[in-house]
């Protein structure tokens, strides 16, 4: 029956009555209690079966890599490929490589800040595949992000800021700023005492880092008796100056006159006379110091102090070397740059650095910038003179960009550092070193900060 109405507009609506409504499906709605019940067998049924001792996890199968077809696999190629290598290497046995003294020293210094990388394989079993927590993920992923941002550093709080002078340096050198640097936070003494620790007599080259050590002088060979007839160079004799320390402090200033400072050399610089190698860095000062003998210090006054009015000992019984040492101690910067020498050698490290630095003299002042810098004794308050050659191996803007994107690191080269005075004539050979230093082991992110420097007086 159809059942007519009217809504509240006054139209009829007609409806059919709900018996003649057919259901869209028939099947019949589980109670809740059946619901329920087959919940519960099925919770049962799976905890029984995680507790089974056959079970096993499924495991992500392994993808096997196709195998790629060499063209080594073929014979001709491969006696094709041996003669053309050895034909190579046959002319190259012939071949020299020279290399000017100025980039042999931005080349030795690059190779002495960035050190060796040592790279340690990580082996896994092929048969186990092992899924670590997602904690311990989490963590990787963190670590490896910030080893990408170059972030990953010691938390010690002059690290931190060895590091900042470091990376401000770099910033600089590159036209961005990667950090900011509170110049105003207090200066703590860093990890490296001042001077740096001696080699211990026993010590291993390879755990006794961040030290010195004067180095065997016969392992230069300089210009022998007849060098200007014969070309013929001979093992050297000792060093005439000898060491007395090293120090490497950061500064973003790198300054000159390194000697006015009173806190290098662990604040005994002018008990001794001493001659001053002032490696000035982008990011630091590295320092060398030698003693000068009595022997020598009428020559060295001779130069630079103009009260000097005594008769200057005769050098008739010095040998040839020492002839020249008087001479370039008296001479003007012109004559010290065409005499000052500089021999680098490799004891430890890669081959390759070994092969491109190698041991070939370099004339210093020819094409790097070399400022002397005298202070004349004072007797009364017992402060000794020092003479002082402060190296500027970053005045290019090219080489201060090199070395600045150099990171050191923990592992790093053992270097010889080794100087003379070259002779030129027949009185002034053989040639001996002057001196020299051997670094063991250097890793700049350790080095404290510099003391602070006296302003210079006009």
């Amino acid at each position: 029956p159809v059942i007519a109405e009217r809504d509240v507009f006054g139209v009829e609506n007609h409806a059919q009555s709900s018996d003649n409504i057919v259901p869209i499906s028939k099947k019949k709605r589980m109670s809740v209690a059946v619901r329920n019940e087959r919940v519960q067998l099925l919770e049962d049924d799976r905890e029984e079966e995680l507790h089974s001792s056959t079970f096993k996890p499924s495991r992500p199968k392994k993808r096997i890599a196709a195998s790629k077809k060499s063209v080594f696999d073929n014979p001709l190629l491969k006696i094709v490929f041996f003669s053309g290598t050895t034909y190579i290497l046959h002319l190259a046995a012939s071949s020299a490589i020279t290399i000017q003294g100025d980039y042999a020293m931005l080349l030795f210094f690059t190779f002495f800040c960035v050190g060796k990388f040592v790279f340690h394989p990580q082996f896994e079993d092929s048969t186990t595949v092992t899924t670590p927590p997602p904690a311990i993920i989490n963590k990787l992923s963190k670590m490896k992000s910030s080893q990408k941002r170059g972030v990953s550093f010691h938390r010690n709080i002059v690290q931190n800021k060895s590091v900042a002078l470091i990376r401000k340096s770099m910033s600089i050198a590159n036209g961005t700023a990667l950090i900011d640097f509170d110049e105003d936070e207090d200066e703590d003494e860093g990890t490296l005492e001042s001077p740096l620790r001696y080699f211990p007599a026993n010590g291993d080259p390879l755990v006794d880092l961040n030290c010195y050590s004067e180095p065997d002088a016969e392992a230069f060979h300089v210009r022998g008796a007849n060098y200007l007839v014969d070309k013929k160079k001979v093992t050297s004799g000792p060093f005439i100056f000898p060491i007395r320390g090293v120090d490497l402090f950061l500064t973003d200033d790198c300054p000159e006159d390194i000697g006015r400072n009173s806190g290098i050399l662990g604040g005994a610089l002018r008990k001794k006379p001493t001659f001053i190698i002032n490696f000035r860095l982008p990011w630091g000062n590295f320092i060398c110091y030698f003693e000068i003998p009595s022997k020598f210090l009428p020559f060295l006054s001779k130069r630079y102090d103009p009260s000097f009015s005594g008769e200057l000992p005769s050098m008739d019984s010095m040998s040839g070397a020492e002839r020249a040492t008087c001479k370039y101690l008296m001479g003007d910067d012109e004559h010290k740059k065409q005499t000052f020498k500089f021999i680098p050698k490799v004891i430890i490290g890669p081959w390759i650095v070994k092969s491109i630095v190698g041991s070939t003299p370099a004339i210093m002042g020819n094409k790097l910038p070399i400022n002397y810098v005298y202070k004349p004794g004072e007797p009364s308050v017992g402060k000794a003179p020092y003479l002082e050659a402060d190296l500027d191996i970053v005045a290019s803007a090219a080489a201060r960009k090199i070395l600045a994107v150099c990171r050191s690191q923990t592992q790093s080269l053992t270097l010889d550092l080794g100087f003379t005075i070259q002779g030129t004539a027949e009185d002034e050979l053989p040639e001996q070193m002057l001196f020299g230093a051997r670094i063991h082991g250097l890793d700049p992110l350790h080095a404290p900060l510099l003391p602070h420097m006296p302003e210079i007086k006009n």
